[in-house]
């Protein structure tokens, strides 16, 4: 019934149609002596033209799909329209096309007509598409006959994805394509549940007289369930094999059955037997089905070949790297059973080094089919690396950094790298050296120096130091890191006659830090799920040789959902504590913690919330809360927009010049105040952020309001950021 519709009021778009048509024109243009000027051609009746001329296109009759719309489907129809000409297959394919973009839309009964015609007053005839949009159908009731098994409700989401509307809302468009495509879908998900004998007929559609809703009705003949009973191994069975053959038994028993099960048994006892050193095993499958019960037993027959012992390593001699590097990343060494297990996971150490474009690992024969030499093939990737990059923040504004890169060191496979980044409120310059397979463990060892100048609200920053930094990957997602740092700090353009905190203004300081952190956000730039969480302890003491001494505390988790419409929440908290050493009552300001800025509370510019001493600089605290809750939606190709509201205080909440009280002499005073105001004085921002997205992170326009400003701090009702990359 519905495949009727196409054939309404035009041409057919049939091979055979187009035939016809394409003779007709040969015989009309050979034959005919000319046509009448000013005649209109109706492409239902005519089919006879002149050769092809230039024409215009106009479309008339639209209104749910624009022109622009309407070209684009026909895009590959109309190409040659403008430039040599349209002949009536053309139109014809082209109206097809239009009609099947309405039929996208729900527009089930859309039709669409052309016609040819002279255009008075211009040099290019014109060909008019006729739009008859007709309703908006909508699926009023869908119905399964037939299904006993499985739940309809299990089912109807097939019937809904990438589709507009719910069909337990009544509001789900009607598309015949979609339905077909959901059919289908059906169709292979009763097979991988095991009924491999499912009848899913044509589907049937009852219009209603005004053409707006549509009851359909899918029959459906399930057939049989077959689930496995049983595997039963035959031929080789190795004793080492049996227990792991055992748990690929017990985790397939009762599993619906399907022939691609027996690839994956096929499959399962292969990696099996090769990790056991037998790499040549060969397994057939036998499957008895019992249609009476629905049972399947399955017996794999194994063959398993010879167990292989590695003998040699061959590794590549005329390349950059060093064969020794090369070889401390093979597990398998000479004299091993082979394993698969050790060879992927090979391959796998080779690839994260960054050196290779590409990486084979095979076995080849040696003295006997027993021993085999592992022969290894690389192709290097080049090693030096040069980067340019230049960003904008609200507060550092303009900001340009260069990097060089030798990520293959003396062939090593360790990491050189030197970069110096500048902005109008400080440069800095960093070299480092690491090596990724620190005395040949999973441990990366690296060694930063650097130098920095930087202009911070309340005072200039001036540091030189060095770190020892370790870390290891545990898993995918959750590395940790252990270093020692030691700098040296000065602190320039502070006045301690005005601001009590600013007690130590030059030190050197060293300190041993922890970190772990946990990263499972499915993107790093724009994430739309998973979190990120952060812990880390860093202590400077005395008997280390540090000048001054603190404990600081400091974590955060970042969390990120997606929701209907394009939209993502993200909530972030973060958190820091410093804990004085026992002989101190204060901590540098150069160590202390300031929010406020671009990617904290956005209602306030950088470091500018939280105490603020005589002259109306902020002087930081001991400890800071920060949260930030944001809703962001994709509005339309590189566009996004938020709404985001943030909240963040420092701890003490006033300081020592703002309370009117000297600096502090009782290091038990400092921790008490620390606490008690830990979660008080909570400041907000409340506004709204435009986003235009790039590969390396979004430019960024935040506008926040201060819904509540504290006049003596001089605080802004509002505050505009301009930056590169998300708030977090």
């Amino acid at each position: 019934m519905f495949s009727d519709l196409n054939k309404k009021g035009r041409i057919v778009n049939n091979p055979g149609c187009r035939l016809i048509i394409a003779l007709l024109a040969v015989i009309g243009v050979t034959c005919s002596s000319g046509q009448t000027e000013g005649a209109e051609l109706d492409a239902r009746t005519t089919v006879a033209l002149t050769p092809p001329r230039h024409y215009q296109i106009r479309i008339i009759g639209n209104k749910a799909l624009s022109k622009k719309e309407l070209t684009k489907a026909a895009a590959t129809e109309l190409a040659d329209a403008k430039k040599s000409g349209i002949n009536p297959a053309q139109a014809n394919d082209a109206a097809f096309q239009m009609e099947s973009a309405y039929r996208q839309k729900g527009f089930a009964f859309a039709a669409v007509n052309y016609i040819f015609s002279e255009n008075p007053g211009e040099k290019a005839p014109l060909v008019t598409f006729n739009i008859v949009e007709g309703p908006k159908v909508l699926i009023k009731e869908l119905n399964l006959p037939g299904i006993t098994l499985l739940s309809k409700h299990l089912l109807q989401p097939f019937f809904e994805e990438g589709q507009e509307g719910r069909i337990d809302h009544g509001n789900l468009i009607f598309v015949d394509a979609a339905i077909r495509s959901a059919i289908s879908e059906m169709r292979d998900y009763y097979y991988r549940e095991g009924f491999k004998d499912i009848a899913i007929e044509e589907p049937r559609y009852i219009f209603s007289p005004d053409q707006q809703s549509v009851k359909i009705t899918i029959p459906v003949q399930e057939g049989l369930r077959y689930l496995i009973k049983n595997i039963e191994f035959n031929g080789d069975v190795q004793n080492e094999a049996n227990r792991e053959l055992a748990i690929l038994n017990d985790e397939l028993t009762k599993k619906p059955y399907f022939r691609r099960r027996e690839l994956i048994v096929q499959s399962r006892i292969k990696e099996i037997y090769a990790n056991l050193g037998f790499p040549d095993t060969l397994i057939k499958i036998e499957s008895n089905l019992r249609p009476e019960t629905g049972e399947v037993n399955l017996a794999a027959v194994i063959t398993s070949g010879p167990q292989v012992t590695i003998t040699a390593l061959d590794l590549p001699e005329n390349t950059k790297t060093k064969p020794s590097f090369i070889g401390d990343l093979i597990l398998l060494k000479p004299g091993d059973t082979y394993s698969l297990a050790k060879k992927n996971q090979s391959f796998q150490e080779l690839y994260k080094t960054g050196l290779f474009s590409r990486i084979e690992l095979e076995l080849v024969e040696d003295t006997s089919p027993e021993n085999r030499r592992l022969q290894v093939k690389v192709e290097e990737l080049p090693s030096k690396e040069l980067s340019f990059e230049a960003g904008y923040g609200s507060y550092e504004r303009l900001r340009f950094k260069t990097e060089v890169l030798e990520n293959n060191l003396w062939g090593t496979g360790r990491r050189l790298k030197l970069s110096g980044s500048i902005s109008l409120v400080g440069e800095k310059i960093e070299t480092s050296i690491t090596d990724p397979i620190w005395l040949g463990t999973e441990i990366t060892a690296e060694l930063p120096v650097y130098y920095l100048r930087r202009e911070e609200p309340s005072f200039t920053r001036q540091e030189a130091g060095a770190s020892v930094l370790f870390s290891r990957v545990f898993f995918d997602d959750w590395h940790g890191s252990l270093s020692c740092n030691i700098r040296s700090t000065k602190t320039l353009e502070v006045d301690p006659a005005t601001n009590q905190d600013a007690q130590d203004t030059d030190y050197n300081l060293i300190s041993t830090k922890i970190q772990t952190v946990i990263d499972r956000r499915n993107d790093i730039f724009r994430p739309s799920k998973g979190y990120r969480g952060y812990l880390a302890v860093e202590a400077a003491e005395q008997l280390l040789g540090s000048e001054v001494t603190f404990t600081r505390f400091t974590g955060g988790i970042r969390y990120f959902r997606d929701g209907p419409l394009n939209t993502v929440l993200a909530v972030r908290y973060a958190l820091g504590f410093i804990l004085p050493g026992s002989q101190n009552t204060s901590v540098p300001l150069a160590e202390r913690f300031f929010n406020g800025g671009e990617s904290s509370v956005r209602s306030f510019q950088e470091s500018e919330l939280g105490p603020h001493d005589l002259n109306g600089e902020p002087t930081g605290g001991l400890a800071y809360n920060t949260i930030n809750l944001e809703l962001r939606r994709h509005l339309t190709g590189n566009w996004a927009a938020s709404f985001f509201i943030d909240f963040g205080n420092i701890s003490p909440n006033q300081s020592r010049s703002e309370q009117g009280k000297t600096a502090y002499t009782d290091r038990s005073e400092v921790i008490d105040d620390t606490i008690s105001n830990f979660f008080s004085d909570f400041r907000t921002g409340v506004g709204l952020g435009l986003q235009y997205l790039l590969p390396v992170g979004p430019i960024r326009l935040d506008y926040a309001i201060n819904p509540d400003p504290n006049r003596e701090r001089d605080e802004r009702d509002w505050t505009l950021h301009l930056s590169v990359g998300m708030a977090f």
